[in-house]
């Protein structure tokens, strides 16, 4: 079901704009070294996976640190939205 504009407030349809306005600016502000932080930790934590299973301290260390980046890049992705 399609809600059209002109059926919605006017404080709604302003916000969603201004939102949208600042999603389309803030698309192209990546915080690259976060991301490549990201990238060489799942590559290393595929290659001891691969070499020892996740069994080993290092892994899960390793595994938690990848979680934390993780949740950093996803918090500002969410600031970037609101």
């Amino acid at each position: 079901m399609e809600i059209k504009s002109s059926h919605l407030p006017n404080q709604i349809t302003k916000k969603h704009t201004r939102c949208m306005m600042k999603t389309d600016k803030s698309a192209q502000i990546e915080n690259k070294k976060l991301l490549m932080d990201i990238v060489e930790l799942k590559i290393k934590l595929s290659e001891l996976f691969t070499r020892s299973g996740p069994n080993t301290s290092e892994y899960i260390s390793l595994s938690i640190k990848l979680d934390c980046l993780m949740n950093d890049y996803f918090n500002e992705k969410i600031e970037q939205l609101i």
